[in-house]
């Protein structure tokens, strides 16, 4: 299989008074690939036989925003708890092609997509070392079942940023994200399971 990806990250951390943080966050995994089935299958009422020549792309657009409360805050420390949810936007696509004494077929496409809210509970932190070097992180998750949606989401991250300059920073670290989303409402159901794991670099600002 060939596949082509690219991953796009942003945030916003905003400081309230008295240790309350609210965090927005967003996520973006594009993916396209090209294959040859292996196995018969359908898609949005499409078939795609053994042997098809297939073009896929998936989509994961991830909107986060978490509110905690810093029981731990100083000058160099922070520790807190919180609640959030994960908005994530899955977008799936396939067309095939398939070749019969050599002519070619066209398949046809089908299209999934679907919007998954996955709120969860975490611990977040940081620490900093000296006014230009810090360490930050947070994990957290929950698993739970409500009307249609039936799912869990795990995470955890950890980060390491360089602050050169008064209000300019550039980071680096790990993120891990699991997340398995099963959506039934009775005339189909619309099963994803997909992990996310990988090293983050970026830049930060502070005000």
């Amino acid at each position: 299989m060939k596949m082509r990806s690219a991953r796009s990250l942003a945030g916003l951390l905003i400081s309230a008074g008295d240790g309350w943080t609210l965090r927005l966050d967003y996520f973006g995994y594009h993916d396209d690939g090209k294959a040859t089935a292996d196995f018969s299958f359908d898609f949005d009422d499409v078939n795609f036989p053994i042997g098809a020549r297939l073009d896929s792309s998936l989509n994961l657009d991830l909107y986060v925003a978490n509110f905690s409360y810093n029981f731990i805050h100083s000058e160099r420390a922070r520790l807190g708890v919180g609640l959030g949810v994960h908005a994530a936007y899955i977008d799936v696509k396939i067309s095939g092609k398939f070749n019969v004494a050599g002519t070619e077929i066209d398949l046809g496409s089908g299209n999934s997509d679907l919007l998954a809210p996955l709120p969860n509970l975490y611990v977040t932190g940081a620490y900093s070392f000296t006014d230009r070097f810090l360490v930050r992180g947070g994990a957290g998750g929950m698993s739970l079942t409500y009307g249609d949606w039936d799912g869990s989401l795990w995470f955890v991250d950890a980060f390491f940023e360089y602050w050169p300059f008064r209000h300019a920073g550039i980071g680096a670290g790990y993120r891990y994200l699991d997340a398995d989303v099963e959506y039934d409402p009775g005339q189909k159901k619309e099963t994803y399971d997909f992990t996310l794991p990988g090293p983050v670099l970026y830049v930060t600002a502070g005000f």
